[in-house]
């Protein structure tokens, strides 16, 4: 057997330094292996990574397109109100102008009918001004002024007794047998007092059992109470007297004022049924 030089037999083999060719390729072929292990692990990585960012994207784009229909429709909210908006303060304008032209006519003529509307209303509320402290006394047959006062007297003293209420005394109408009196007080609540102890308790005391008392209203009231109890009633009422009761305070002779006061133990006792 042949030797080399460092005493080996030749074998086609080489010293322990040295790396036969199958040992390169299976070597080369491990490094291979564990390249393709580490790309596929890297790849899953890449993989999941991918999909969490691809959901987070539509996630977000989810979100950034809801967003944007919000703000679409809010807009288009936005775009209705000024819309209407627009149209309502061109109805306004409207209007304002039609407005403008009717106090204008009326300004440049006085027989227009809103300004005889408007006139008449003034007058109404005049009218009903002077008339707060009135009540009517309707029934009594027709007397003397003195006689009058003094059952005007009498009349409000059991009804109200207690109370001192100074009145005045009219008769009014045309001439007849039981013209209605008029009676004026100096206060408002005195007439709301006697009209309204009338209807708690006139019909106590038979001697005015024939009499009714009643607020004294302008032909207006008169109309407008007729057409409130028609409505209430079903009914058509009875067209209410077109004449008034004078327009001032009514003056009495001798501009008496008549004031009195009665004690509460004059009080006059309730008729029993």
């Amino acid at each position: 057997m042949e030797t080399n030089g460092t005493g080996n037999a030749d074998n086609g083999q080489r010293g322990n330094g040295d790396m036969t060719i199958h040992d390169m390729y299976a070597k080369l072929l491990e490094h291979q292996i564990g390249i393709k292990a580490d790309l596929h692990k890297r790849c899953e990585v890449l993989e999941t990574n991918s999909n969490t960012v691809v959901r987070r994207l539509e996630e977000n784009t989810a979100a950034l397109m809801k967003r944007i229909n919000d703000v679409e429709t809010e807009q288009k909210r936005l775009n209705d109100e000024q819309r209407k908006l627009n149209a309502e303060q061109g109805k306004i304008k409207e209007d304002l102008n039609v407005h403008i032209h009717e106090v204008q006519g009326a300004i440049s003529n006085m027989d227009n009918v809103m300004v005889r509307k408007i006139r008449d209303e003034i007058f109404e509320m005049d009218r009903r001004k002077s008339k707060l402290n009135n009540f009517l006394i309707m029934g009594v047959e027709q007397k003397s002024e003195e006689e009058d006062r003094k059952y005007v007297l009498e009349l409000v003293g059991k009804i109200c007794p207690g109370k001192s209420i100074g009145v005045k005394t009219q008769r009014i109408g045309e001439s007849g047998t039981f013209r209605p009196i008029l009676v004026s007080t100096e206060k408002v609540r005195d007439k709301r007092r006697v009209i309204d102890a009338s209807r708690k308790g006139l019909g106590n005391f038979p001697e005015f059992s024939r009499i009714y008392i009643k607020p004294d209203l302008t032909v207006k009231q008169r109309e407008e109470l007729g057409r409130k109890r028609a409505i209430k009633s079903g009914t058509t009422s009875p067209a209410e007297p077109k004449n008034d009761t004078p327009y001032r305070t009514p003056a009495v002779v001798g501009k008496r004022k008549l004031a009195f006061r009665i004690p509460a133990k004059a009080k006059h006792p309730k008729l029993k049924p």
